[in-house]
């Protein structure tokens, strides 16, 4: 019996760790291309276009990184934006 608590355990950590480890690699492809979009900008342009990068790409580059089980959106407990309201899941990871 306490073996098959073992196994199961194990089985849940492994898949906790592989579903943490795909997290970390959708979200460092989206931070660096969007990175990579505002460096570029910042250089050509300057400091107010590059904030302008904010707006206009980055929702595009989220959706470029968003697939069936990730989605990449932006939120905060205070937003400019009411259509970036955290949800009460989201909320609760937020107040961290």
């Amino acid at each position: 019996m306490y073996y098959a608590h073992y196994f199961t355990f194990s089985s849940l950590f492994i898949s906790s760790a592989a579903f943490a480890n795909n997290a970390r690699k959708t979200i460092k492809a989206f931070s660096t291309d969007l990175k990579q979009v505002l460096v570029s900008t910042l250089q050509q342009s300057g400091p107010v276009y590059a904030l302008s990068v904010c707006n206009t790409a980055a929702p595009a580059i989220a959706l470029q990184h968003s697939n069936s089980k990730w989605q990449i959106s932006r939120s905060a407990l205070k937003t400019r934006n009411s259509d970036n309201q955290p949800d009460a899941w989201l909320k609760c990871f937020i107040k961290f």
